[in-house]
């Protein structure tokens, strides 16, 4: 993986960059994965056209979460919004016919997600291109509310977030659909809980987007 890109003009608030700012952000040979993994995941998923799901672990939010703080657009470069360009190049590789039903599942920001993933966050018109399901934290302290709320505010494509519960993420898949389910704790402060469905998305078979159905 590349370093963040532009430190010197990231600002104390919450690390974040004005994009407009800097150019790396949009560079494709700038990587998230390093050289090496980006060669085999962009051969490895065009290659399995014969299975229903095409399924990708990943480290961190994929969709775009850009949100205009004090009136100017922040970025935050600890994860795919720090890479642009690889991102836009990872995604137009999921589009390929021969990418069956890709969707892809995600942490690291200790909030849950349901995301459209699209080629141009920005253009709706672009269309669907994959699925993001992102796990909540199981222990850790959750984002602030407010700033999650903007970012489904500020990006059609997020169709769901919740910061008030910890978790975890059930998928539930079959050659017609994937179900997904967001399962939230009563507590973490005790050694036993309660577990509560806290929204159900599913994915028809040759279709993209989460769907909410429960």
């Amino acid at each position: 993986r590349d370093p963040e890109p532009c430190p010197d003009i990231r600002a104390a608030f919450l690390r974040g960059l004005d994009p407009r700012r800097c150019p790396l952000l949009h560079d494709p040979a700038h990587s998230m994965l390093g050289a090496q993994q980006r060669r085999w995941l962009f051969s490895r998923l065009p290659a399995n056209a014969e299975v229903p799901w095409t399924i990708l672990g990943n480290q961190s939010l994929m969709q775009p979460a850009t949100v205009t703080l004090r009136e100017v657009p922040q970025v935050f470069t600890d994860g795919w919004d720090g890479y642009f360009g690889e991102r836009n190049a990872l995604l137009e590789v999921l589009s390929r016919d021969e990418v069956r039903n890709p969707v892809v599942v995600s942490g690291d920001v200790h909030a849950f997600y349901a995301n459209a993933l699209m080629r141009d966050d920005a253009d709706p018109g672009r269309g669907v291109v994959a699925s993001e399901f992102v796990c909540g934290a199981v222990t850790s302290p959750v984002p602030s509310p407010r700033f999650v709320a903007r970012v489904q505010q500020e990006h059609p494509a997020v169709r769901y977030t919740h910061t008030d519960r910890r978790g975890y993420l059930r998928l539930d898949i079959d050659a017609r659909r994937m179900r997904a389910t967001f399962v939230g704790m009563s507590t973490i402060r005790e050694p036993v809980a309660r577990s509560e469905e806290l929204a159900r998305f599913e994915i028809a078979n040759g279709t993209a987007g989460p769907v909410r159905v429960g």
